[in-house]
């Protein structure tokens, strides 16, 4: 779509033009919008260093954050194109182009946190007050956080999906706790696109893994070692231990016991496996047993069957 650069300019009033002339500073921040959310940001003719920019979102978040990117076709006759654009209701990042001997570029941007920024590399440390974008602010991995900050209230956190066609960011998960917790985010052929985290203390990657997984609770099977897991049987009070395994491909497998049990937890099909252990006394790694690519075995008694 063309249009003349000044129609453009007179519209928004505020456009940025990206990469100032010899001599002139270059701004670090892009405000993400103007005196109102209908006025187009703008770095006062500073200019932008061309890089990636990121902002955590809109501003009114019954809104999007949206920008353009409009390159100079020519001053005289005036005119120019659009050559990238964005309009999501969360956070985003754009990368600003060189220009060399190139054409000017200018960046609009509406209802948006300021734009600072990318990081050279993204993190494997998470702020507990913070909003992340997958592979650019942080990489995927395996995420701990030891609970609320201060131990107060709960810490909750949302996962969120790649961007739909209105600009929405479809929640894939989401947890809150007064204690601890894991999430697993994934690589850059997954669609996790953005990780949101409220009152948690930092995420970290370096916690060693489990070797116990309790036996009266559900647990993601995340950061554990994989391999045979043993019970001793029932929680006192309890006749029986009953527990399932639902691993990500739907399936389901289930099993009771009056007695000692073991079960095989394969890597490569229980990893992110919901493990629902009930009236168990907990289940220890045993180092005697030979994990296997069966994903469960039965126990000394009871029978292995599907809900």
């Amino acid at each position: 779509m063309r249009k003349s650069l000044f129609t453009v300019l007179a519209a928004t009033a505020t456009a940025t033009l990206v990469g100032s002339v010899a001599g002139a500073q270059v701004a670090d921040t892009i405000p993400g919008t103007g005196t109102g959310t209908d006025e187009f940001g703008r770095t006062d003719g500073r200019g932008i260093a061309p890089e990636t920019y990121r902002t955590n979102g809109p501003i009114d978040e019954s809104a999007t954050c949206s920008y353009q990117l409009w390159r100079v076709l020519s001053y005289n006759p005036p005119a120019s194109i659009q050559a990238g654009s964005g309009n999501i209701v969360g956070p985003q990042a754009v990368t600003l182009p060189t220009l060399l001997a190139g054409p000017d570029y200018f960046f609009d941007s509406r209802n948006c946190m300021d734009w600072t920024p990318a990081p050279e590399d993204p993190a494997h440390e998470i702020p507990g007050d913070s909003v992340s974008l997958v592979n650019l602010d942080i990489a995927p991995d395996t995420y701990h956080t030891a609970g609320p900050v201060d131990g107060n209230g709960q810490c909750t956190w949302t996962l969120f999906d790649s961007p739909d066609r209105d600009g929405v960011l479809p929640v894939i998960n989401t947890g809150s706790s007064a204690g601890s917790q894991t999430v697993t985010i994934r690589g850059i052929f997954a669609t996790d696109y953005a990780f949101e985290s409220t009152n948690c203390q930092n995420w970290i990657t370096d916690l060693p893994a489990a070797t116990t997984i309790s036996g009266d609770e559900s647990t993601v099977l995340q950061n554990i070692v994989f391999g045979t897991y043993s019970t001793n049987g029932p929680l006192p009070g309890f006749n029986r231990c009953e527990w399932i395994v639902r691993p990500t491909d739907g399936s389901i497998r289930n099993q009771e016991t009056f007695g000692p049990a073991t079960i095989v937890i394969d890597e490569g099909t229980d990893l992110n496996a919901i493990f629902a252990s009930m009236g168990c006394q907990d289940w220890h790694l045993d180092p005697m047993g030979t994990p296997g690519t069966t994903p469960g075995s039965p126990g000394s008694s009871g029978s292995l069957g599907s809900v």
